[in-house]
């Protein structure tokens, strides 16, 4: 699931009291997308660990919307207070992360050097983002008001 040297196949947990995990489907085909999920501390009402595996090398609009939908009920339905994920530095998908940060008010918080062995056989770096809830709402709702005043 890692992408590193003997990792598994993603299983679904059992229950959903500690993790969280999403099928993403397209409905026209009804072929899956990709699997998004996180791990809930409840407790610290904190999201962490949050993976989106795309199934599909180009990328796809409704995968897209659905780790976006994923992001908004973690802070707006079950009202946890923060999230936070890792992304190999090298991974193309960190744009999206970088960009996603950027428009909720998250931020890169470090990068561990040479922090696992991937599949090509080399170290590879790690990128550890964050965003919290008060941040990702007050965004949101600039960008809900902002599109009003387009109408």
């Amino acid at each position: 699931m890692n992408g590193g040297v003997g990792c598994t196949d993603f299983q679904a947990p059992d229950s959903i009291w500690e993790c969280h995990t999403f099928a993403s489907i397209d409905p026209k085909t009804e072929e899956l997308v990709g699997t998004i999920g996180y791990e809930v501390d409840w407790v610290a009402k904190s999201a962490s660990g949050f993976f989106a595996l795309s199934y599909n090398d180009s990328g796809s609009v409704i995968f897209a919307r659905d780790i976006l939908q994923v992001v908004d009920d973690i802070f707006c339905k079950y009202h946890l207070n923060r999230m936070d994920w890792w992304c190999w530095a090298d991974n193309p998908t960190i744009k999206a992360y970088r960009k996603l940060c950027k428009r909720y008010g998250g931020r890169e918080v470090g990068t561990l050097l040479r922090k696992g062995r991937l599949l090509d056989g080399f170290l590879h770096d790690n990128v550890l983002f964050e965003l919290l809830s008060d941040n990702y709402i007050v965004n949101k709702m600039e960008r809900e008001d902002k599109k009003k005043c387009l109408k």
